[in-house]
């Protein structure tokens, strides 16, 4: 309701050189919104209108290429939404990647899309750039949920082991399961010292 009434103020600034602009944004934000509620109409609406208003070149259209990657994920249309995930990135690159925070997004969630696909090794390899990229942002939380990823990738914890976990932080999850791998590897190494003495 909030974006809405920004849409209608900024629509009443006829002097706002960035009106346009700037109400393509707010369709792309409650497009965002209308996601999360699992209204698709809505969603596709809201795009229809921001893309009409944003213009390519802008930060905020690298971001509405997320949302319609993000959107063509939920619809199922994992290579339309790689696809768009892969046209922020370019967005972005052509920017000189100023834009680390939705660099860092565009490549998170064309992860996920690529483990959906179980394109693993691709997933990874974003995961680890994303991961990258929150490091220097002083982003830990976002961190952790990118090594998390990356743990779930490599299969090296027991499905019990990650039910167990599942309600924790992703920091947490992390830190357990690195000293739990620690350990299974100290172990593995005892083991292989008693075997090689016999």
């Amino acid at each position: 309701e909030l974006l809405s009434s920004a849409v209608k103020k900024f629509d009443g600034l006829d002097d706002y050189p960035l009106k346009d602009h700037d109400i393509g944004d707010c369709h792309s934000l409650l497009g965002r919104t209308y996601l999360v509620a699992g209204d698709m109409r809505s969603v596709r609406d809201s795009m229809r209108a921001a893309y009409g208003l944003i213009s390519p070149g802008s930060k905020e259209f690298a971001d509405l290429l997320i949302l319609d990657g993000d959107f063509e994920t939920r619809q199922r249309n994992y290579s339309d939404a790689i696809n768009l995930f892969s046209e922020s990135l370019n967005e972005i690159a052509a920017a000189k990647n100023q834009w680390s925070e939705i660099r860092a997004r565009a490549l998170r969630q064309r992860a996920k899309t690529y483990k959906l696909i179980q394109q693993t090794s691709k997933s990874k390899q974003d995961f680890e750039k994303a991961s990258v990229i929150w490091k220097e942002l002083k982003r830990p939380h976002n961190v952790a949920e990118m090594e998390w990823e990356m743990i779930l990738i490599d299969e090296k914890l027991s499905q019990n082991s990650i039910e167990q976990l599942k309600g924790d932080t992703p920091t947490v999850r992390v830190a357990v399961a690195m000293l739990h791998l620690e350990a299974l590897g100290e172990r593995a190494r005892s083991k292989l010292h008693v075997s090689s003495r016999e």
